[in-house]
């Protein structure tokens, strides 16, 4: 094996472990990845982004304005989150509705001392309800949300037949004739921030991107020429067709052969698959 094509199995070691771990957020919960955009941050997260998509059978991957900073940006502009929780073992059939209600409505009490002493005006204040079932004997849990009223017997009845469907989401199958066992109760206690807007202005039309050309392995097509792109220099509606490089400050994005990345007006760079399945190498 030649060093190139050994270099070309760590990576794929490397992206098949990373794939893994998107498929515990989407497949493991019962979502299917294809009919989602792969959003890609981080400093790494660009260089790898289309051969994770083309694993998961993405199609799509967006690349946001300083991929490098993106989580921090996250955690300034994300809403004011705590959660509360408490054990309520008890079968959904039998369960006295105003137990179950008593029980959320001392967590909401909870959750609206903490927005206050967090200064959050009442209006921005939401909370969410849900409990933790499952089926009789199992060992383990699906969070169900609970209707936005108070809880009755009508309102249990929505909550089984929502773990139901929700149980065969996650793993295929359901049983309808088997009791559903509520473990827990829980809440999100949410104080609603001012919506961060992130956004980037590209450059100017007409404004020349490339920086350098230089020398690129792919397993499908070789060893070619590809061209390097400054990121900041980009214009708004440039289309760029892989294989060919984006550099920024931070972060770098390889599109590779069969994809193409395009600069949308907001300064993202999305990337699309446009020809059959290809790799990142």
């Amino acid at each position: 094996m030649d060093v190139r094509t050994a270099a070309a199995a760590v990576i794929d070691v490397v992206n098949h472990a990373m794939a893994e771990v998107l498929k515990i957020v989407s497949v493991h919960r019962g979502h299917d990845p294809r009919d989602f955009v792969l959003a890609a941050f981080g400093g790494a997260g660009p260089l790898h982004a289309a051969a994770l998509a083309v694993e998961l059978g993405i199609g799509e991957v967006v690349c946001p304005p300083i991929p490098g900073a993106f989580s921090a940006l996250g955690l300034i502009g994300t809403d004011l989150k705590r959660d509360y929780v408490r054990t309520l073992y008890s079968m959904a059939g039998p369960v006295d509705a105003t137990v179950l209600e008593t029980a959320l409505v001392a967590l909401e009490k909870r959750g609206a001392a903490m927005l206050e002493r967090a200064g959050i005006p009442p209006e921005r204040w939401r909370f969410e309800r849900s409990v933790d079932a499952r089926y009789a004997r199992q060992s383990y849990e699906l969070s169900i949300p609970v209707p936005r009223r108070a809880i009755d017997p009508a309102a249990l009845a929505e909550i089984t037949e929502a773990f139901h469907d929700r149980h065969r989401q996650t793993y295929g199958h359901d049983n309808r004739s088997e009791p559903v066992q509520i473990i827990s109760v829980r809440l999100a206690a949410i104080g609603e921030t001012t919506p961060l807007t992130i956004r980037d202005t590209p450059a100017p039309p007409g404004t020349h991107a490339i920086k350098c050309r230089r020398r690129a392995w792919f397993r499908e097509a070789g060893t070619v020429d590809v061209a390097v792109h400054d990121r900041r220099r980009m214009p708004a509606g440039l289309e760029l067709p892989g294989p060919v490089v984006i550099e920024s400050l931070e972060s770098t994005i390889l599109v590779p052969p069969g994809w193409q990345a395009a600069m949308n007006e907001d300064g993202f760079v999305v990337l699309r698959l446009v020809s059959g399945r290809s790799s990142a190498r």
